[in-house]
């Protein structure tokens, strides 16, 4: 294999996963995947064309941003797209903000029992927003068990407010895509 393709494949996967290895940890596992089947099917022509290998049907591609800077914090954003065989490709949305270089989690967001229900409750009410329904329980009924809403560690901060972002699955069909559930700083009245 190219050694400069190869870097190129794992350059990016690499970079978020030492800053953030808790949040980004699955974000490697696509690269490796692929680069493991490229070097499989290099070392066996043969058996890849028997396999039905004539050429690889792997796409994939990755972006890197930073969505927030302050003084005091900077969020980032890395999404991930792939195609590896099936009815259609996936993705997946990494997000999260660094104070003075520790990755925030939900549990750095309050300091009492009173102001993580606050957070919750805040959090419930831009679920219903979002989906279009008076309560948060309208919601969970209509969800069911299958795409029942979280309070995820996947977010993020911008000047606004907190972003809860989800991937297709998480807690709305493949069709509804990513979801980023919006918790402004200031309630709207």
């Amino acid at each position: 294999m190219n050694k400069t393709f190869y870097a190129l494949c794992v350059s990016g996967f690499v970079f978020f996963n030492g800053v953030c290895e808790d949040r980004c940890k699955n974000i490697s596992p696509i690269g490796k995947n692929f680069i493991s089947e490229v070097r499989e099917l290099q070392q066996s022509p043969e058996a890849a064309k028997l396999a039905g290998y004539p050429r690889l049907k792997w796409e994939s591609e990755g972006k890197y941003n930073v969505v927030y800077s302050s003084k005091d914090y900077v969020s980032f954003k890395v999404f991930e797209w792939s195609y590896t065989g099936g009815a259609h490709g996936g993705s997946q949305t990494t997000v999260g903000t660094f104070k003075k270089g520790k990755c925030l989690k939900l549990a750095d967001l309050y300091r009492s029992p009173r102001e993580k229900k606050q957070l919750e409750n805040l959090w419930k009410a831009a679920i219903a927003r979002h989906f279009k329904v008076k309560t948060f329980e309208e919601r969970l009924k209509e969800a069911g068990e299958v795409f029942k809403p979280f309070m995820t560690e996947n977010f993020y901060f911008d000047g606004k407010g907190i972003h809860f972002i989800y991937d297709p699955y998480e807690i709305d069909c493949f069709a509804a895509g990513t979801i980023d559930i919006f918790v402004p700083w200031k309630m709207p009245r």
